[in-house]
């Protein structure tokens, strides 16, 4: 698994609700989250 504390830090102010996104950035991390941050 790659870790990228940014990153990380970035999809949980989002997954708390503390941040909104559009869609397209939720596409991303959920693409991120699949492909790149396995396990995450």
């Amino acid at each position: 698994m790659i870790s990228q504390q940014y990153v990380e830090e970035y999809i949980a102010l989002y997954e708390s609700g503390k941040i909104k996104l559009n869609k397209e950035r939720v596409n991303l991390i959920r693409f991120l989250k699949v492909h790149v941050l396995r396990g995450w």
